[in-house]
């Protein structure tokens, strides 16, 4: 088997910090869409959105 050369190990190298770049962003996207969704929740529990709805059923 051949070893690899100083140019090849710089392409896996690079290849793999990409791929690690990939995956944060990923993990970073979840992690925002999961805060965007509790700041939503915690700004519209209890908010009528829809107060013709609303005012029927209590009529």
């Amino acid at each position: 088997m051949m070893q690899p050369t100083r140019m090849e190990e710089q392409v896996k190298t690079t290849i793999t910090g990409s791929n690690r770049s990939i995956l944060v962003t990923q993990a970073m996207r979840l992690d925002i869409a999961v805060l965007e969704r509790e700041a939503w929740a915690a700004t519209t529990a209890g908010t009528n959105l829809n107060p013709t709805i609303a005012g029927a059923w209590s009529a």
